[in-house]
């Protein structure tokens, strides 16, 4: 073992020889397939071996047409300012546990990796600890099992650990943790795309700054998709996901099934031209600033009529707000619906489960603070009587120069269930008819196969009009000089499944 260790403080030694030489090499540019090894023996002042351990020295910089194909799980360390840079070039990385890069001295970092016009980039079972980050730039990669630890920024460099410019990429089974700001950056003219799959973001903003953990500005029409993730944090200062579009462009964000928890925010849409559909998120407790006036948002919405946000079978939980939905500039509100009963689209379901969001002894579910409606219908709030689920939402009943939020009491709570993210919505079933239907004089009546226990009727605004708990009944009236003519959604359930009619209710 003292051996071992003799060799490798040699080898440190050896490598501190060439810190006053540091230069920059760069490949022929003629085709060479280079790894680790070869890097070792066509240039040993700047590459050595020292047991198991490589050393890089100088920037080393990949010429067009060379490439860098490595298959071992290499340790390697570098200068300070050292690193790899890729210039069209083919990057091979395929560990078969992990490689890790990281520098010589763990008490500073080593230059930002650079992919710059890259053919082609795979990397599978990568570490990078202490570094300066990675910069893709017209690049298109696929990473898998990427780890970025503690990355450092100097600088003019990216504010994202990984940073993206004209460029697509998709990383999946990957982590980032204790970055000093952002993990992932898109700046507000990347020009790119993502695809972020099964990764896990952990107390990245070590700085404390105003920087979310995954930043995205703009991108190209490939537009970005986040699913599978979880996003912890740990400084007041952090938020989890932040979309923020400046530009004229317009691009599609689709964020389903993470986990966003005790950061700044969960989630923020800005700007304009933004399409996002949440869903199958958990977003909970994003309080740990406890600002109310500075964040505390699940979910954060602002901007104009070219934003549209569509959310839908998300549990928003203890945060100090559960929605918040602001207007910017003269071009109107943004379009957002936690579900709509009307149109019809696949996506705009409702199925939030909204719970103990607030401060101060109030409950605040969703606050509109726009002239224009937001729809949250067929939702579970903290209540189910109307007047109850009223106290958790401000808008036009609050302030009259505010929109309106057009709810409804939709779900039925089944029993509560231990699992803190089980949802329990009751399923749907065809069980239930009404006749005749279109009603014009006579009282129409609902008959059900199974015993209903309970009723609800809504106009096309999502308003209920009618509400009766029943006794385990077969058949309900319904008195049509009670109805103006239009049509309405019946409601229905016999505490074991739920079932939706259209009613129709014409005039002679």
């Amino acid at each position: 073992m003292m051996t071992k260790f003799i060799k490798l403080i040699a080898g440190l030694l050896l490598a501190g020889t060439y810190v006053q030489a540091q230069t920059t090499v760069n490949t022929p540019g003629t085709g060479v397939n280079w790894n680790m090894d070869s890097l070792v023996a066509h240039y040993p002042a700047s590459v050595q071996l020292s047991g198991t351990t490589y050393h890089v020295g100088a920037k080393i910089v990949f010429s067009p047409t060379d490439t860098f194909t490595e298959h071992s799980d290499a340790y390697v360390t570098f200068d300070s300012a050292a690193t790899f840079e890729f210039k069209k070039s083919i990057v091979q990385i395929n560990s078969t546990g992990t490689a890790i890069w990281l520098p010589t001295d763990t008490l500073k970092s080593f230059l930002r990796i650079r992919f710059d016009s890259a053919v082609s980039v795979n990397i599978k079972g990568l570490a990078l600890k202490h570094s300066n980050g990675i910069s893709f730039i017209n690049s298109d990669a696929n990473l898998d099992n990427l780890n970025l630890s503690r990355t450092r920024h100097t600088g003019s460099n990216p504010s994202g650990a990984l940073s993206l410019l004209n460029s697509n990429l998709v990383i999946q089974n990957s982590g980032f943790q204790e970055s000093q700001r952002s993990a992932v950056s898109l700046s507000v003219s990347s020009g790119s795309s993502l695809k972020l799959q099964s990764s896990i973001f952990r107390n990245n903003g070590t700085s404390n700054g105003n920087y979310p953990q995954i930043n995205i500005g703009t991108t190209n029409a490939n537009g970005v998709l986040i699913e599978d993730c979880e996003v912890y944090g740990s400084y007041p200062k952090v938020g989890g996901l932040a979309f923020l579009n400046v530009t004229s462009a317009n691009y599609s964000a689709v964020v389903r099934n993470n986990t966003f928890s005790k950061n700044r925010y969960g989630i923020a849409v800005n700007g304009r031209g933004i399409h996002a559909t949440i869903t199958d998120n958990v977003i909970d407790s994003n309080n740990i600033e406890g600002l109310p006036m500075q964040g505390g948002s699940g979910i954060n919405i602002l901007g104009d009529s070219s934003l549209n946000v569509i959310a839908a079978n998300n549990q928003i939980s203890r945060n100090l707000w559960g929605v918040t939905v602001q207007k910017s500039g003269n071009n109107g509100s943004p379009q957002v619906s936690f579900g709509r009963i009307l149109p019809v689209e696949p996506v705009d379901t409702g199925g939030n489960h909204f719970w103990s969001n607030g401060f101060n002894d109030t409950l605040y579910a969703i606050y509109n603070n726009t002239p224009d409606t937001v729809w949250a219908q067929r939702n579970r709030w903290d209540f189910e009587i109307l007047d109850s689920i009223e106290k958790t939402i401000f808008h036009h009943v609050d302030d009259t120069a505010l929109g309106w939020v057009m709810f409804d009491s939709f779900y039925v709570t089944p029993p509560v269930d231990t699992g803190t993210n089980v949802r329990n919505v009751l399923p749907a079933g065809k069980f239930a008819a009404v006749f005749p239907n279109p009603t014009t004089q006579q009282n129409a009546v609902v008959q059900s196969e199974t015993a209903l226990t309970a009723l609800r009727i809504f106009d096309l605004n999502g308003r209920l009009v009618r509400e009766e708990q029943l006794k385990s009944v077969k058949e309900y009236s319904l008195p049509v000089h009670s109805f103006a003519a239009g049509a309405y959604y019946i409601w229905l359930t016999d505490g074991k499944q739920q079932q939706v009619l259209k009613w129709i209710v014409t005039q002679d």
